[in-house]
Order: structure tokens, then C-alpha cells, then sequence
């Protein structure tokens, strides 16, 4: 049997402990370190690869459809209908893709939408109701004990231990209410 790729855990005993009694948690350290730790793993073994290679390919292949949407821009620009439109809409395309090059875009909201993003969420949220009777709702209640704090708190722990993935430190109070919204159908 070949050896699986183990992700470090995401939490420390000691912070386990404090989330534990910030968050009125059922459960002990070790069970909620464990599944904290399992919640993110699918999506830190995706950010990782990734992070690692397609960055700097995304990249290029974004510099080289920048090239080409504005070739097609100029060739239909000033033409009637429909290719006149199309002319318009690529050159939309064509500032999206300055913007993502030049990281000018909200990517932590852009990327709140993506299913990876919603699915780790998913899983942190049924971690939250297997050991919490709140429900999982959007808002601060100003007690630090709502979902929010709680999605904000294992997001802040996750970058501490994964730097490399800008997504986690960049995830923002407004991307955690959206995807608390979408999660909570």
C-alpha cells in the first residue's frame, strides 16, 4: 500500500482547547482537533496543488487570451448586431482578465463562490451543529460564539498553518456571510 499524503492538523492542542470554550463546543480537543483538521483536508490538498503549478500557467494563459479577446474586439468592433455586442463583451472579458493579472479583483469573494470554498464550509458548518445547539446562522450575536466568529477563527488558524494559500488569509467578513447564506439552503 502506498503511503497517503497527511496534511498537518490545523489547530494545536491549545487552541482545540480555547475553541472549545469560546464556542460552548460538546466535545473534547482531540475530537474537535481531528475534525477540524479532516473539514479542511480535502480543500487544503486542492488549494496546495493549486497554489503550487497552475498560479504561473493561469497566468501565462491568461496574458495569451488577453492577446486574442483583443484581436477578436477589433475585428467585430463597429460591426452591426449581434457582433457589435460581442465586440463589447470581450473587451469585458478582456479587463476581468487585466484585473486578475494585476490581483485588482476581490478574489477572496470571487473565490467564496466556488463549490471547493462552499464545500469546506459545508464541512466546518456540520462539525458546528454535531457540537453546538446554535444555529448556524449569519451575524454576530456580540457574544464572539456565532458561526461567523467561529468560520473566521478556523479560517485565521488554517493561514497560520497554510500561508501558502492566500484564499484563507484573505477571506474577509462579507465572503464569510455569503457563504454562510448559500450553506445554510
Amino acid at each position: 500500500m502506498s503511503p497517503q499524503f497527511a496534511i498537518k492538523p490545523i489547530l494545536t492542542a491549545t487552541e482545540a482547547a480555547e475553541l472549545v470554550l469560546q464556542f460552548g463546543l460538546r466535545c473534547d480537543t482531540e475530537t474537535l482537533l481531528e475534525a477540524i483538521t479532516q473539514a479542511f483536508s480535502d480543500y487544503i490538498l486542492l488549494a496546495m496543488s493549486e497554489e503550487i503549478e497552475s498560479r504561473q500557467l493561469r497566468d501565462q494563459h491568461y496574458t495569451e487570451a488577453i492577446f486574442y479577446l483583443e484581436k477578436a474586439a477589433k475585428l467585430l468592433k463597429g460591426q452591426p448586431h449581434p457582433a457589435g455586442t460581442m465586440a463589447s463583451k470581450l473587451d469585458k472579458m478582456r479587463q476581468t482578465l487585466q484585473k486578475v493579472l494585476a490581483n485588482e479583483s476581490e478574489i477572496a469573494e470571487e473565490r467564496a463562490k466556488r463549490f471547493v470554498e462552499l464545500n469546506l464550509v459545508r464541512k466546518l458548518r456540520d462539525v458546528w451543529q454535531m457540537y453546538t445547539n446554535t444555529p448556524f446562522y449569519i451575524g454576530l450575536d456580540g457574544s464572539g460564539r456565532s458561526p461567523h466568529d467561529y468560520l473566521a477563527t478556523c479560517f485565521r488558524y488554517a493561514s497560520a498553518q497554510y500561508p501558502e494559500i492566500t484564499w484563507l488569509a484573505a477571506v474577509n467578513d462579507r465572503a464569510i456571510d455569503y457563504m454562510i447564506k448559500v450553506v445554510r439552503r
